[in-house]
């Protein structure tokens, strides 16, 4: 069996690699390496469920923070905050990476339309058909050219 500190202290091992997880994933986030954050899914998964295990083990052994020494509860507390400060740089990077990504569909959306505002059609009398793409048919005249002129 072991103590409240050593499982305190395997917590506190898990969660950092969590964390490192965390934050290779706002690096990738921050420098739009969407591959790198692919690659990453995995990795995260992996990372969480060893910090779940290792959490529900120090809970089983009875590593509640009065039962820890005071520098293990101290590395606890450090290791919170970093983990704290991490989810909270996630959440945030992931926020701005969809509101990139929904203005970027936007963009797209508004120059398809008015790529197809602006496909110019002619009419039968050679002027142009309004710039609407879904002009008649029946307004247009085919146009072929002849190489032998």
């Amino acid at each position: 069996m072991t103590t409240p500190d050593e499982s305190a202290q395997h917590l506190i091992d898990a969660a950092n690699s969590f964390i490192d997880v965390i934050e290779q994933e706002n690096d990738a986030l921050r420098a739009a390496r969407v591959s790198d954050l692919t690659a990453l899914q995995d990795a995260k998964l992996t990372a969480s469920e060893i910090y779940e295990s290792r959490l529900q083990d120090a809970v089983r052994q009875g590593a509640a923070p009065e039962r820890l020494s005071p520098a293990m509860r101290a590395a606890l507390g450090k290791c919170q905050t970093r983990f704290e400060d991490a989810t909270n740089r996630n959440v945030n990077n992931l926020k701005a990476a969809m509101e990139l990504n929904r203005q970027l569909v936007g963009t797209i959306a508004q120059s398809i339309e008015r790529q197809r505002i602006s496909a110019a059609g002619y009419t039968k009398t050679g002027a142009k058909s309004g710039g609407l793409a879904t002009h008649n048919p029946r307004d247009t005249v085919p146009v072929s050219l002849n190489k032998s002129c």
